[in-house]
Order: structure tokens, then sequence, then C-alpha cells
């Protein structure tokens, strides 16, 4: 026989792969889209995030951005004496580095005592003190894409920190267009009013205790931990989306209970939240 390929056709006869498929035309077309849905479906996780990158990158360098907020965690824990620790974990891709980084921490809703240092101040506090004295802490993943972290003291009070990242240009061109973390915490005396485990509302400040994050940029999530040192007498814990900020209307975010030994901890997330909304929590301490 000359063909290379054969086949039997339903006469029990010997033929040309291709004449068989010629003369079965419609069985070859439902056999061959099988196939092609199969081989599609199991190289779907593959393909589709590809494809997901490919469109996301083509469309921030034809938009000529400098970064891309991928994502962001938020971690508020609350100890029994008033002490917050704020930690922020921020996934994103820097393509350029001229433009300016900042992030902002307001206190304005915590007690009437609770006065910020300068960062220079906090910057000095060891790790090992950071439940019971201010402190800044940041590092990133990988190490040392940040140089330094600044105060920009004109939009900076006692109440509010306004802070500026400085990358360090030569380890972000070796990573550019690829996630990296940037990561940083806060402590802060006095922070909520509480006192001995309750609430102490003589300290100021306000119950239900509030933290809320404004989405400024597109990300693909948003995840909120709340963490309440056991012995805190916690009444309810509440998180809200409003898609077009506070003013109007907003969702209930559904909250998960964390196992912990130490803690009472909540988290919630929020997946592709809107350019302009408010991701809101409140904790009311008894």
């Amino acid at each position: 026989m000359n063909d290379a390929v054969s086949a039997v056709d339903v006469n029990g006869n010997i033929t040309s792969i291709y004449t068989y498929i010629g003369n079965n035309w419609l069985i070859a077309g439902v056999i061959i889209t099988i196939l092609s849905t199969l081989i599609l479906f199991s190289w779907s996780k593959y393909i589709y995030p590809l494809l997901q990158y490919l469109y996301i990158y083509s469309s921030d360098k034809l938009r000529r951005i400098n970064y891309r907020y991928i994502g962001l965690r938020k971690h508020v824990t609350v100890y029994k004496n008033g002490h917050g620790i704020i930690l922020h974990d921020i996934e994103l891709r820097v393509y350029k580095i001229n433009e300016q980084f900042e992030k902002k921490l307001d206190i304005s809703d915590g007690q009437d005592s609770c006065i910020f240092p300068s960062l220079e101040d906090m910057k000095k506090t060891s790790v090992e003190d950071r439940f019971s004295k201010f402190g800044f802490w940041c590092s990133s993943a990988p190490a040392n894409v940040i140089k330094s972290v600044e105060e920009v003291r004109k939009k900076s009070n006692s109440k509010k920190k306004v802070l500026r990242f400085i990358f360090d240009k030569n380890a972000v061109e070796k990573l550019k267009g690829k996630p990296i973390k940037i990561l940083y915490g806060f402590s802060i005396p006095g922070l909520y009013p509480i006192n001995n485990s309750r609430l102490d509302m003589s300290l100021g400040g306000t119950n239900p205790i509030l933290s809320e994050f404004d989405v400024r940029y597109p990300m693909n999530y948003i995840k909120y931990v709340i963490g309440l040192e056991d012995g805190i007498n916690v009444h309810s814990v509440e998180g809200t989306y409003y898609p077009r900020g506070e003013e109007n209307k907003g969702t209930p975010i559904a909250i998960i209970d964390k196992d912990d030994l130490f803690y009472s901890k909540y988290a919630m997330s929020v997946t592709k939240p809107k350019v302009g909304a408010l991701i809101s929590t409140r904790f009311t301490i008894v």
C-alpha cells in the first residue's frame, strides 16, 4: 500500500485516512471538535492567565502608566490596652519609577491623646518594642526594591502620615513588569479607646471603631483582616462595600471567623473593587 496512513471503511476495506475522513466528514468533525475542546479545557488554566496578563500588560503600555496595583491586604490588630498595629501588604507591577508612590495613614478617629511623632523617630523603634511604642517598619519581596521611605511633611500632621516610597532604580529595572510586594507597618500606642480590655469612651475616639480603605486605582483584590486580642469583648464586626463612595448605598461584605490561639480574627475580601469605592469595617466593643 502506498499510503502511510490508512483506515478501515464501513465495509471492512482498507482505505486512506484522508479518503475515510472525506466520506465521513460529519463524524470526523465531531471527533475533532471533541478533541480540540478537551485539549483547550486541559490547558485553559495556563492559557487564560497568559492571555489575561498579555491584555493587561499591553493596555498598561498603551496608557503609559508607571505602575499597576495587583492587590492589597490590610491587617489591623487591636490590643487590650488600646495599642494598635496596622500592616499593609501591597502587590504591584512597576513599569517606571519616575512617578512618586505615596500612601497615607489617618488616625483622626483614634484616642484624642494619640499623636504621631515624626517618621524618623518611629523608624528608630526596634521590632521587639512594637507592642509598646510608636514604630514604623518596611520591607519588600523581593528584598531591596525600596531604597527609602520619606514623610511628606506638607501633607502630614499629628493625626495623619503621608509616606513616599522611593524605589531602587536598578532593582526595579531587573523586575520590570513582574509582581513585587511592599510590606510596611505602624505600631501606635493608645490608638483605640480601650483600657483593661474594656471600652473607655472618656479617652475619646469612636465606637464602633472604624478601619477603611479608599480605592483609588484598579486592582484585582482587597483583603482585610481584623484581629482583637483575647479578652476584648466584641459585640459585632461588620464590613461594607460602597462601590460609589460612602454617600451612596453599600452592600455587606461576608465576614469569615479565623481560628487563632491569641486573637479573635475576622477576614473579609472584595474582588475587583471599583475605582472610587470605599471598603469600610466597623467593630463594636463593649
